[in-house]
């Protein structure tokens, strides 16, 4: 990796760092051996002019709570040089200064917590009006700008500033300057060996502004260049008659229904490599980046007072509403419809939503048995060893099924347990509704309390998918599970 230069912010956010010579740390010692030696080379791939950053995409147009949070807990692992975005970071399109300034507060709070400096761009979500434009300019100051680094300029483009019908802040004077703008960096930065250009519409691939990219792409001429924009929430790549590619990216937790790759319909984060010779970039699944323990981040169960009289779900129901939803942090490719859990002075309360299906197995639903995830179910898995969890599956038909897990033992699976839980299921043909409640008292029976963090996953072998993100491989693998932690309470004393 690059060695690391402190970022330094001055006006527009110009950056200006002095190349480095080599140094003796990043040269491979090695043993001085006679014949043959176990490495291929010692040309170690570094280089003090190089260096990685990131570039993530929408938050917003539909947002999905959760996700883009969980992307800067991931970018902390890669540990880049510096984050950088392609715009619409909150919902906006109010000119309601109270409400924009509680996104914009949310918002920067999920930033604060990256560990390298986050540079903004604006989308028409940030950048809808001019009361929205007077906000982001008190709070952040120019919503166009650059910045170099290792010789590599950097050109934020306002493309709300440009025609466009999801703005009200553009005007032909506005294009102008902005242009001017581009020029006179581009003119006084003619000496870097590439320029990447970041926005959030796609100037290229807009109707309205392709007059504009035309403009901005002669004034690159016989220059090495990359655009990066958002804005369609798929994935995109285009490569100009100059040879320079412009992406499109696809989301970082904006509205999607996420088909998969083949379609560009992704969560995703860009990871650039900027090289002697040009950038390389990979995009990464947020799915696919995972801590040391190969598990998610620990999530905080939410305590919710007073409790459901029954563990059954009304999703008008103040308590459900509240409830952690599971699918913000959700880690395989298909889901249930809902999936939410609380902790109340009863327990613990697990509510679930799925599609019917009928499923075409000797074990029709009901059976009961060491079979019954081939059944319509869900299967709870929890636990606070390393090895050892209870596994508690209910069928469409509410039957139960318990075990308990210790894989330390050869005959790791017992199922001559008596565990007391409860659950209520509906299911009209159309959609299966599991509402689960498990007392204090029988999770007490897994050294399980108020306060404790537990290792947790909630999936259906049937309808092949699951919290952590274990489905294909086996459930039973608690160093995969998640993390909750569970809230503090004061339990009723047993009569």
């Amino acid at each position: 990796m690059a060695s690391k230069t402190k970022l330094t912010f001055a006006l527009f956010i110009a950056f200006f760092v002095a190349a480095a010579p080599l140094l003796a740390q990043d040269v491979l010692v090695v043993p001085d051996l006679p014949g043959a030696h176990p490495w291929t080379n010692l040309n170690v791939n570094t280089s003090p002019e190089n260096f990685q950053f990131v570039i993530v995409s929408d938050r917003t147009g539909a947002c999905r709570p959760g996700v883009f949070s969980f992307a800067m807990d991931q970018v902390n692992l890669l540990q880049p040089e510096f984050v950088i975005c392609v715009g619409d970071l909150i919902e906006g399109y109010t000119e309601d200064v109270g409400l924009l300034t509680a996104q914009w507060d949310e918002f920067d709070q999920i930033v604060g917590k990256l560990q390298m400096p986050f540079l903004r761009v604006g989308g028409n979500h940030d950048l809808n009006n001019p009361v929205q434009l007077e906000i982001w300019q008190q709070r952040y100051g120019p919503d166009y700008y650059h910045f170099r680094y290792h010789d590599v300029l950097f050109i934020v483009i306002s493309s709300e500033r440009f025609p466009s019908r999801y703005s009200s802040i553009s005007s032909e004077q506005g294009a102008s300057d902005q242009l001017a703008y581009i020029q006179d960096v581009l003119n006084a930065n003619q000496d870097v060996r590439w320029t990447m250009l970041l926005m959030h519409r796609p100037l290229w691939n807009t109707s309205e502004t392709t007059d504009v990219w035309a403009q901005i792409e002669t004034m690159l001429a016989d220059r090495h260049y990359t655009a990066f924009a958002g804005h369609h929430h798929t994935y995109d790549k285009t490569v100009s008659d100059s040879g320079a590619n412009l992406y499109t990216l696809a989301t970082t937790g904006g509205g999607s229904d996420l088909t998969g790759v083949a379609d560009g319909s992704v969560d995703h984060i860009v990871w650039v490599t900027m090289t002697d010779e040009q950038p390389i970039f990979a995009n990464l699944l947020l799915e696919g980046i995972l801590n040391d323990n190969l598990s998610r981040r620990e999530i905080l169960v939410p305590r919710i007072d007073p409790v459901l009289a029954q563990p059954t779900i009304d999703i008008n129901d103040a308590a459900w509403e509240s409830a952690l939803n599971l699918l913000e942090t959700w880690q395989s490719t298909d889901t249930p419809l809902a999936a939410r859990i609380f902790a109340s002075p009863q327990g613990l309360q697990i509510g679930v939503i799925t599609n019917y299906f009928a499923r075409a197995t000797a074990n029709n639903c009901g059976c009961g048995g060491s079979r019954i995830w081939n059944d319509p179910c869900i299967e709870i898995f929890l636990g606070k060893h390393q090895e050892t969890y209870a596994h508690l599956i209910v069928n469409s038909a509410n039957t139960q099924f318990e075990q308990f897990c210790d894989l330390s033992r050869s005959n790791w699976a017992d199922r001559n347990v008596d565990y007391q839980w409860q659950s209520v299921v509906v299911n009209d043909h159309k959609q299966i509704t599991y509402s689960v409640t498990i007392p204090w008292s029988t999770l007490a029976q897994i050294d399980i309390a108020p306060g404790d963090t537990i290792s947790f996953n909630l999936g259906s072998t049937s309808s092949m998918w699951d919290w952590s993100g274990l489905t294909g491989g086996s459930y039973h693998t608690p160093s995969r599970f998640g993390s909750l932690t569970l809230p503090e309470l004061t339990l009723p004393e047993v009569e």
